[in-house]
C-alpha cells in the first residue's frame, strides 16, 4: 500500500528510461479507482492508467511502466464518461461529519496491485487529540 503523498513527485519510468515526475492521481469516486496517473514530463502532462504500471517491478521514488517512450507515444488514451476527482486537490479539503467538522484529508491510501483507493485519511487534530484517523472508502460520502 502507498499514499497519495508518498507518490507525488515520484519518477515514472519506462522501459527504456525516465519520462518524468508524478503530479497527481485521478480517480472515479463512484468506484474508488484510480483511473490515471498524471505525469510530468517538462512543460506539459501525459495521462497514464494504471494498467501500464508493472507493480512488481516498481518501489519506493519509481513508478515503472510496462511500456517503451514509442509505446507510449501511440497510446490512446480515453477519458471516461464519469467526472474525475484529482487526489492532490482532495489532500487538505475540510471533512464534515454530521455533527460538524472532523478534520481535514491528510492524504489517500491506495492498493498498488488493484489501484483501489481503501481509505482516506483524516487530520483530526484540533478537534480529537491523537490527531489521525482512517476512513474506510466505503464509509465515506458526499452527503
Amino acid at each position: 500500500m502507498s499514499t497519495v503523498r508518498e507518490l507525488h513527485g515520484d519518477k515514472v519510468a519506462a522501459r527504456d528510461g525516465v519520462i518524468g515526475a508524478l503530479h497527481d492521481v485521478y480517480f472515479d469516486d463512484a468506484q474508488w479507482v484510480v483511473r490515471f496517473f498524471v505525469v510530468e514530463e517538462g512543460a506539459r502532462q501525459r495521462l497514464i492508467p494504471p494498467r501500464t504500471v508493472e507493480p512488481g517491478l516498481s518501489g519506493r521514488k519509481k513508478l515503472r511502466l510496462g511500456l517503451t517512450r514509442a509505446q507510449l507515444r501511440g497510446l490512446k488514451v480515453r477519458r471516461p464518461a464519469v467526472p474525475l476527482c484529482s487526489a492532490m486537490q482532495m489532500v487538505g479539503c475540510a471533512v464534515e461529519a454530521r455533527d460538524g467538522s472532523a478534520g481535514r484529508v491528510r492524504d489517500i491510501v491506495l492498493d498498488e496491485e488493484t489501484w483501489q483507493i481503501r481509505e482516506v485519511l483524516v487530520d483530526t487534530s484540533p478537534w480529537w487529540p491523537g490527531g489521525l484517523a482512517g476512513r474506510e472508502r466505503r464509509s465515506c460520502g458526499s452527503s
